[in-house]
């Protein structure tokens, strides 16, 4: 596999990023989409060193079921994620496109440049994750350098010492993948509510 991990703990890590997700059905969707992009990047990145990765992943069209195409799809799917209101996902989200994007003030995070990484982590990493979308260290540090919370020396030391997320891959790699655990989730849900609540 990759990094140490074997099947079992990536269908582990992906069931505890997916856990928060009340709705039987949206917690399948977002589990099957989650793990299917997991494996298809491994495949691949297998596939690239000559290795035979033991198992195939979903045919290409599994994750083209358009689970999350509408708007009003992936507003229900955060929202429910967030336990707000589809609604209030606008207060703090653009999904207008397929990729959610944040959109709060700039005074809605923490002073901190530190605290405001963290509370960007947290939502950008929740929305991707009710969506079943791949969260990368890049779209944080992107998010946080528009914000004016990226703070560049400290930015991986930042999200890696966050014991609500696990930050996969090569610890000196500049792009890491990042998960959400079920505490994490909780924290995330806590803030989106207060946000919304303000």
């Amino acid at each position: 596999m990759t990094a140490g991990m074997d099947l079992k703990e990536i269908v582990q890590s992906v069931e505890e990023a997916v856990a928060v997700i009340e709705d039987e059905e949206r917690k399948r969707i977002a589990f099957e989409r989650l793990l299917d992009h997991l494996l298809k990047n491994i495949e691949k990145g297998q596939a690239a060193a000559g290795e035979d990765p033991g198992y195939s992943s979903y045919p290409e069209h599994a994750t083209a079921d358009g689970a999350f195409a509408e708007e009003y799809q992936r507003l229900d799917a955060i929202a429910h994620y967030f336990g707000i209101e589809p609604e209030q996902v606008a207060d703090i989200f653009d999904v207008s496109e397929e990729e959610p994007r944040l959109i709060l003030d700039t005074g809605q995070l923490s002073g901190p440049q530190a605290n405001g990484t963290r509370e960007i982590a947290l939502l950008m990493t929740g929305a991707r994750t009710a969506l079943g979308r791949e969260t990368d260290t890049g779209i944080i540090r992107n998010t946080a350098d528009d914000y004016g919370k990226l703070n560049r020396p400290r930015y991986m030391a930042t999200l890696t010492g966050m014991s609500k997320l696990s930050v996969l891959g090569k610890r000196r790699s500049s792009n890491r993948i990042v998960r959400m655990k079920v505490r994490g989730a909780e924290e995330a849900a806590r803030l989106a509510q207060r946000l919304v609540g303000e």
